[in-house]
């Protein structure tokens, strides 16, 4: 009976600290939502604004200008690189956008330098994969069902496919037209 009362006490004292560890630790870090690398859509859409207007700005006063040339040229500078910045901004997918591609018959599409997410939306293909031997199957992930592609299967219609790794060999030969879309690095040869 002693032996469970000091077991219990302890299993208090450990949980006791435990609780007290994780406010310290939370009081600890101080969170700025400036380096959060998660943005949220708003806030996106507000620095989107802010450089527009910027842009609007300076060429409001490029327009109406009467200054030096080394101010025009200063003002010019500015604006187109604010300008490079914004259209930066919004043709960067960063990697979250899919990739609409069309391929026709005998066509074959590979990972080339990074993991490359696959769905086909309409057409055919099969797996391409160098890895055969027995005891070395590897071939594209079928995510949707959680299954291992080996090379030469069907690949089936609006599954999410994964070729985990970019620039081994392994990729997707096109039996009929078809339309994917793609997220990462590929080539089509």
């Amino acid at each position: 009976m002693k032996i469970r009362k000091k077991t219990a006490k302890l299993a208090a004292v450990f949980a006791v600290c435990m609780v007290l560890s994780v406010f310290v630790f939370a009081a600890d870090g101080k969170y700025d939502s400036a380096n959060d690398p998660i943005a949220a859509k708003s806030y996106v859409d507000s620095e989107i604004d802010t450089l527009e207007a910027k842009i609007a700005a300076l060429e409001a006063k490029l327009n109406g200008a009467s200054g030096s040339s080394g101010e025009l040229t200063a003002l010019r500078t500015e604006l187109e690189t604010i300008k490079s910045d914004l259209n930066a901004i919004k043709t960067s997918n960063n990697g979250l956008a899919y990739t609409k591609i069309t391929l026709k018959k005998g066509d074959k599409l590979y990972a080339k330098d990074t993991a490359l997410e696959i769905i086909v939306r309409s057409g055919t293909g099969s797996v391409i994969s160098p890895f055969v031997e027995e005891f070395q199957q590897e071939g594209l992930s079928d995510i949707t069902t959680g299954k291992e592609l080996y090379n030469g299967m069907v690949v089936p219609f609006n599954d999410l496919l994964l070729i985990p790794v970019g620039g081994d060999g392994r990729g997707l030969e096109i039996k009929s037209p078809a339309v994917l879309l793609v997220r990462g690095s590929y080539e089509v040869k």
